[in-house]
């Protein structure tokens, strides 16, 4: 702003207004930043697929075993 505008009264409420924005950027970047830190702390759809196909190898494992075992 220039000094002439600085006594307005507009001017002090855009002074205000915009370092309510201001904040609230700098809040929802800090939320961003949370939720960008989240998303790369999970396993990559790869290794999903892995664990998922090694957990049912094993189920089915046991499913076999209990069903066809021979009585002692």
């Amino acid at each position: 702003m220039t000094p002439q505008h600085d006594d307005c009264t507009l001017g002090i409420q855009n002074r205000t207004r915009i370092e309510a924005l201001e904040r609230a950027i700098g809040s929802m970047a800090g939320d961003i930043s949370d939720i960008r830190n989240k998303l790369l702390g999970r396993p990559s759809w790869a290794v999903c697929l892995v664990i998922t196909t090694l957990v049912s190898a094993v189920v089915m494992m046991g499913m076999y075993i209990l069903t066809h075992a021979q009585g002692a």
